[in-house]
This record gives C-alpha cells, sequence and structure tokens, in this order.
C-alpha cells in the first residue's frame, strides 16, 4: 500500500534565490567574456597608439550599470547596505546560502509530511477478518478521520492545521501502536487510554487482542 502526496516543489522564495544566483553567474560569464576580449584588443590599441572605440566605451557604460543593478538587487535580498566591495564568488556564495536554508527547511517540512501520512494511511487502511467489527462504527470513524486528514495533508491551505493537531495525531499512533503491539506496559497503558478517548472502548480492545490490523505504508512524495 502506498501514499502519493503531491510532489514537494521549491516555494517561491526559493525559486527568486534560485533565479537572481543564475543572474549573477550569468553575468559573470559575460563579465569575463569582455574582460577576455578586452585584455586582447589593448595591446593592439597601444601598438598603433589608437583610442578605445565608442563602441567600447558604450559597451563598459552598459556593462557598469547593469552591474550596479545586480549589485543593488543582491544587496536588497541579502539585506545588506551595499556588495561593491564583494566579488562575484562572495555574491553567489551568500545567494545560495539563502536558498539552500530554505531548501533545508522545504526538506525538513516534506519529510514531516511523509511521516504524518504514513500513519495516517495506515490508519485510513485498517481491516479485521470479522465483517461485524470491520463494518463497525468505532473501525468506520477512524478510517474517516483519517479519510479527512489525509485530504487535509494534501491541501496547502490546510496542511499546517493537520501538522499542528498534536492531540488527534497522538491518538492515531496509540491506535497504531496497539495494531502492531508493543512490550512497553507503559506505553500500551498511555495508548488505551488515548484510543479509549478518541475512539471507544470497542476499538481499544479488539486492537490489543490483535483482531485489528493496519497495513504498511510506503509514503512517496
Amino acid at each position: 500500500m502506498s501514499s502519493h502526496l503531491p510532489t514537494d516543489q521549491p516555494g517561491p522564495d526559493e525559486i527568486r534565490w534560485s533565479e537572481l544566483a543564475r543572474t549573477v553567474e550569468e553575468f559573470h560569464e559575460k563579465t569575463m567574456a569582455i574582460a577576455d576580449d578586452f585584455a586582447q584588443m589593448v595591446p593592439r590599441l597601444r601598438e598603433h597608439g589608437t583610442p578605445l572605440t565608442t563602441t567600447w566605451k558604450r559597451q563598459y557604460i552598459e556593462w557598469n550599470d547593469r552591474r550596479n543593478q545586480i549589485a543593488t538587487e543582491v544587496a536588497t535580498r541579502l539585506g545588506v547596505p551595499s556588495v561593491n566591495e564583494k566579488s562575484f564568488a562572495e555574491w553567489k556564495e551568500a545567494i545560495e546560502q539563502k536558498r539552500d536554508e530554505l531548501r533545508s527547511i522545504r526538506e525538513r517540512d516534506a519529510e514531516a509530511v511523509r511521516a504524518l501520512a504514513n500513519v495516517i494511511q495506515r490508519v485510513q487502511g485498517l481491516s479485521s477478518t470479522d465483517t461485524l467489527l470491520n463494518n463497525s462504527s468505532e473501525v468506520t470513524q477512524a478510517r474517516t478521520l483519517a479519510t479527512v486528514l489525509l485530504e487535509r495533508l494534501g491541501d496547502p491551505a490546510t496542511r499546517t492545521v493537520v501538522l499542528e493537531d498534536a492531540a488527534t495525531m497522538q491518538g492515531m499512533r496509540s491506535l497504531l501502536l496497539l495494531a502492531d503491539g508493543t512490550a512497553d506496559q507503559d506505553a500500551e497503558e498511555q495508548a488505551v487510554a488515548d484510543v479509549d478517548a478518541m475512539f471507544g472502548r470497542k476499538l481499544s480492545i479488539a486492537l490489543l487482542r490483535g483482531r485489528i490490523t493496519a497495513p504498511t505504508v510506503q509514503t512517496e512524495a
């Protein structure tokens, strides 16, 4: 049994940092190309006593204007007064650090979502060979709650509500602990209390007696 969540994608802010890093890298490459061309031209100009052409002067002005524009954008995004004294490599390093921080947070959050989805999907798949128990209101309630939670977890607008609902998720985990069995008596007693409070005594007894099983789930991002 597997659970498919929406593919984890970079958020708008992370994308903007990536775009800024790409802009800096492309401008750096252009700068190096211009510098190489200029380095080859200067000896010839000196040899013939020829002044720098108007085209090259215009190109430098355009390059400088563009550099100032990018420098202002980088400084603004980094929240610093200026980056003019920094090199292109330092610009890019600072930008990538900000982007990587956001990526780390996103990946951590995605892992939390996958772990929670695993719990919810297992509860959603509760089953019993006893037809009456399998169709009982208690088991149906647990499955229905899991279905609702999974839908909310898959929706970015309601995901945070599920992630922060510690009481409900504790009840779901307790249900699975009883389904899987445990040698920890204290943990089992607490799980029984949690399941009793959320789903009723009938369900906790059935779980303790091994009459209800929960499937293994492979959650894929």
